[in-house]
């Protein structure tokens, strides 16, 4: 299929073919899942509880998945809520699951105001006691970005989550 869908000339790209490609992926990561359980019950002990979120405003939500999974392999006790969540939801999600991490995933660069305004809110109401990661192709370009938005570290891959298990000391 995905032969059929680049027949088209370049010049005539169009969001139709960025669905059916994500459609596609899906389907392929949700065959995988129970490789992705298996693996899990591999880790042992839970290294902690992550919650993985886009924000409010944000439409992609197919890399914040597969970071949720990329955890989930790591050994992590895993939520993931996903993309367009208003900010209210998310605190009563944090309150229940009281997370230790916090990774927000992020494609659309003008979402990056929006997540540091959610990251403060966040840090006034719960504290300082979460640490937060954050990703996605609006850091791409401006790695050190994730410093101005109010997160702990940048995660570009699934060696990334590996060295947070490392240095907090969770391996």
């Amino acid at each position: 299929l995905i032969s059929v869908i680049d027949e088209y000339p370049k010049d005539e790209e169009l969001i139709w073919r960025e669905h059916v490609r994500s459609a596609i992926i899906r389907t392929i990561m949700e065959s995988a899942y129970p490789f992705v359980l298996e693996e899990r019950s591999k880790a042992g002990q839970s290294k902690g509880k992550v919650l993985v979120v886009c924000p409010e405003f944000e439409d992609h939500e197919l890399g914040a998945k597969m970071v949720a999974d990329f955890f989930t392999i790591g050994g992590f006790d895993t939520t993931f809520v996903g993309a367009r969540t208003p900010e209210k939801t998310l605190f009563q999600a944090i309150s229940i699951v009281e997370p230790d991490f916090i990774t927000i995933s992020v494609t659309n660069y003008f979402n990056l105001v929006s997540v540091k305004k959610l990251i403060e809110n966040i840090k006034e109401k719960f504290g300082d006691r979460i640490t937060f990661i954050v990703g996605g192709n609006a850091f791409a370009s401006n790695p050190e970005a994730y410093k101005m938005v109010g997160a702990d570290m940048l995660s570009e891959d699934y060696e990334d989550i590996m060295k947070i298990t490392k240095e907090a000391g969770l391996a």
